[in-house]
């Protein structure tokens, strides 16, 4: 499995790819999102659309038997209490749906058949049969082009133990940099799907680049640390298709390397010392963070579609050991399922920090943010970025599914007291999607993507998984 970023030739005109994508991509896009509102509202209200049920109005189960078929690695004690069978009610095909969602919703099964049969005015029988993927997966991949190389070696169990628990570690390595790495453990779905915890352990010696308006990289800076993070989120408030608001607190504490900043050695490069914002750790020492969290997880998954809402808020406090700042943060996911297999997928981030070291900025473009741009093309202690697509599978079949999207992509970064403009940039662009539904997550991607600001660049990027997907090692 192989991720990387490739800036191609300039073999396409750029005024071409501007008034090709910015006519028929934007106009496709507003028809699709004009359409998906309503269905995000119905989603929100409990509205969706049902089927025809096959049961009547007055059917109440309230003493439910339940079977389960099909599990092999799983506990099923475990997803006995995941899905709260002892106190659930079944009186809809809605109620059906709605149990078969918060099964797949754990994305360790392929597919799930959930039937009922009544055995009385208010007994019934719910029989289960499920299909488990496989959890244990290697990784074997590197990032280049637009920015610092990047190797990655590791593995992860994502159902360790049968419950739903995902440990797993990677070696990292920047350019010539030594190799770091981190180890993670997390409960993703803890207290029957409603909340998180999880803990991380990171050795970073990262490389970042730097570069001109015009995507030319000036020169690179070099930071090494070592960082323990916790963070959990505890349900305090169930609402609608089996959401929640949760609380919860983030917490982080490092011991930190002085950082560098080297030139790049080319003719003609002025830019000779480390950037105007950017503050680099002088001295040896400990850091840390404090943060408090409010969340909310309202989203369902049924393999490549998504549906619902995600997002949070986290502020809190941050210290390196030169400086101390404070930070605050929000990140929202939308999708909406349209007819015919058509996803639209939305992300939001924004962000603010007084913090102006090398970890504590925001960076933009590249891997994470905008496609088709360098990483790291923009930096400040303020960012503002979003990102759209508009996805449909085209095709299944045992072994893949096929899955086309357009997506834009548009934000700034940028430093207190500059304009947001001078950061700003959009990219276009379109992509597919290879997800083999027999194995956690394993999603193949390619997308193409042509930047329409100031850096006039373009790209491929392939990766594993979605561009932007609500399921991180944190949050």
């Amino acid at each position: 499995m192989i991720t990387s970023l490739i800036t191609l030739p300039k073999m396409i005109h750029i005024f071409d790819m501007k008034q090709f994508f910015s006519k028929k991509i934007g106009k496709y896009l507003a028809v699709v999102v004009l359409f998906a509102w309503p269905a995000a509202a119905a989603d929100l209200a409990g509205l969706g659309p049902s089927g025809d049920d096959g049961l009547d109005g007055n059917t109440h189960c309230v003493n439910l038997t339940a079977v389960i078929a099909g599990l092999e690695r799983t506990d099923e004690s475990w997803l006995r209490d995941y899905l709260d069978l002892g106190r659930i009610e079944i009186n809809s095909q809605e109620d059906i749906e709605r149990l078969r969602t918060k099964i797949l919703t754990t994305d360790i099964f392929s597919s799930a058949d959930v039937r009922l049969e009544m055995l009385s005015e208010n007994s019934c029988r719910v029989s289960i049969s499920i299909s488990e993927k496989w959890t244990r997966i290697p990784v074997i991949r590197g990032v280049y082009g637009g920015g610092t190389p990047l190797l990655i070696a590791g593995g992860y169990e994502t159902n360790a133990f049968g419950r739903l628990l995902a440990l797993g570690g990677e070696v990292r390595r920047y350019g010539n940099r030594p190799p770091g790495g981190f180890l993670f453990f997390k409960s993703p779905r803890a207290w029957q799907g409603r909340g998180l915890w999880g803990g991380e352990l990171w050795l970073d010696r990262r490389r970042r680049s730097f570069y001109e308006d015009s995507g030319a990289m000036y020169g690179f800076a070099d930071s090494e640390s070592l960082t323990a993070k916790f963070q959990f989120l505890y349900p305090v408030m169930q609402f609608a298709s089996a959401g929640s608001l949760q609380a919860g607190l983030q917490f982080q504490a490092s011991r930190e390397s002085p950082s560098s900043f080297s030139a790049q050695d080319k003719p003609g490069n002025k830019q000779l010392v480390a950037p105007r914002g950017l503050h680099l750790n002088k001295n040896a020492g400990y850091g840390g963070m404090l943060g408090g969290i409010i969340a909310v997880d309202g989203l369902g998954v049924q393999g490549l579609n998504m549906q619902g809402l995600k997002g949070r808020a986290l502020w809190g406090r941050s210290r390196s050991p030169d400086e101390a700042g404070t930070f605050s943060e929000t990140e929202w996911f939308g999708y909406w399922l349209l007819p015919s297999d058509v996803n639209m997928a939305a992300h939001l981030l924004l962000g603010s920090t007084t913090d102006h070291t090398l970890g504590g900025l925001y960076y933009l473009g590249g891997f994470d943010s905008i496609r088709g741009l360098p990483d790291g093309i923009h930096f400040g202690n303020k960012i503002a970025y979003a990102n759209f697509e508009a996805r449909i599978i085209a095709a299944r079949f045992k072994y893949a599914h096929i899955q086309p999207a357009v997506f834009m992509d548009t934000g700034s970064a940028w430093i207190h007291g500059d304009s947001p403009a001078g950061g700003r940039e959009t990219s276009v662009g379109g992509g597919v999607r290879i997800s083999i539904p027999q194995v956690f997550r394993l999603i193949l991607r390619v997308d193409y993507g042509v930047s329409l600001g100031t850096t006039k660049s373009r790209g491929i990027s392939v990766g594993l998984n979605q561009f932007f997907q609500p399921y991180k090692l944190f949050f």
